[in-house]
């Protein structure tokens, strides 16, 4: 009897690591509807026509999650760049550097002025080459 338990609580656990995976793998309704063009890329433009909507201050708006998440830099959020930045909370290397936490600290999702400022650089170069002002 405790092995056929045993047996179904370790297959439930498989299932559920597939389906987290799957899900990590199928793009999301969200991303598709993003993906005007159906390039399996986001363009900074497509990313625009949702986000720029938005006046709230970058640091608060998830709009930043393109900067973040363009590995690349090719102006391009691929799915697996998508993926990793808004499910995942994976940046791209060297994009964004934090200072060292304390130990007995937690890890504060505000960014510094100077983090700020250098999205808000990015945002305004990429605004100006796609013609978005």
């Amino acid at each position: 009897m405790l092995r056929i338990i045993f047996y179904l609580i370790f297959t439930l656990f498989i299932m559920g690591i597939i389906l987290v995976e799957w899900r990590l793998w199928k793009k999301s309704d969200f991303f598709l509807e993003l993906d005007v063009n159906s390039d399996d890329n986001l363009t900074y433009e497509e990313w625009m026509k949702y986000y720029g909507r938005h006046r709230h201050s970058l640091d608060k708006c998830s709009r930043k999650d393109f900067y973040l998440g363009d590995c690349d830099g090719n102006d391009q959020l691929s799915w697996t760049e998508y993926r990793n930045v808004r499910m995942k909370g994976i940046d791209c290397p060297g994009v964004i550097v934090f200072p060292k936490i304390p130990d007995g600290y937690a890890i504060s999702p505000v960014y510094s002025d100077k983090q700020i400022e250098k999205f808000q650089n990015i945002e305004d170069l990429l605004k100006e080459k796609y013609n978005l002002n």
